[in-house]
């Protein structure tokens, strides 16, 4: 009786565990089950994780345990399911990072967010922030160099002086990938 419960949770794209399910049984077991309402709302919070799961649990327990008739899926159903799908897949980074042509690290950092780099509300100074302050700190240094030995007049100045112009417009460029 109940097994067919679990699997029809299962058919129509309600996520749930083996583990929630015996932790019902065990409920069950225990006898801290004594009616069909309080069934319902123990089978509800133990095998339903996510709120946006509630209706959908609704229509099939009244389904199941009380012969309603189960109506075929509505298109926002569907899509409350597509993107239980969608999260799901979403867990692997290294697939995500394969099906988009990207670098997994990458892929780990958009699916999880920048708060993996450290850029999080508390932190300030994170990964890119620092980095961008970096190039553009190289991009001055290159600008100070050239200036120093313009105030100079170093006779042998214009090698190192495109060098440093060089190394400058590398810096600004670099610092510019950086948001």
């Amino acid at each position: 009786m109940f097994i067919d419960f679990f699997y029809k949770l299962k058919e129509t794209g309600i996520p749930v565990s083996p583990t929630a399910f015996l932790t019902l049984h065990k409920a069950l077991n225990r006898g801290l089950v004594r009616s069909l309402d309080e069934f319902y709302t123990s089978a509800r919070t133990i095998l339903v994780k996510s709120e946006r799961y509630f209706d959908l649990f609704d229509q099939i327990f009244a389904h199941h345990f009380k012969g309603v008739e189960l109506k075929e899926p509505s298109a926002l159903e569907l899509n409350e399911v597509a993107k239980a799908l969608l999260e799901e897949w979403l867990k692997r980074p290294d697939e995500v990072g394969e099906a988009l042509g990207l670098d997994p690290d990458w892929a780990y950092q958009i699916i999880n967010g920048v708060g993996v780099s450290g850029l999080m509300s508390p932190v300030g100074w994170g990964v890119y922030i620092t980095t961008f302050v970096f190039w553009v700190g190289i991009a001055h240094s290159g600008t100070l160099i050239s200036a120093i030995l313009f105030l100079f007049r170093a006779p042998w100045r214009q090698s190192i002086y495109r060098a440093a112009e060089a190394m400058t417009v590398f810096a600004v460029m670099t610092a510019g990938i950086f948001p």
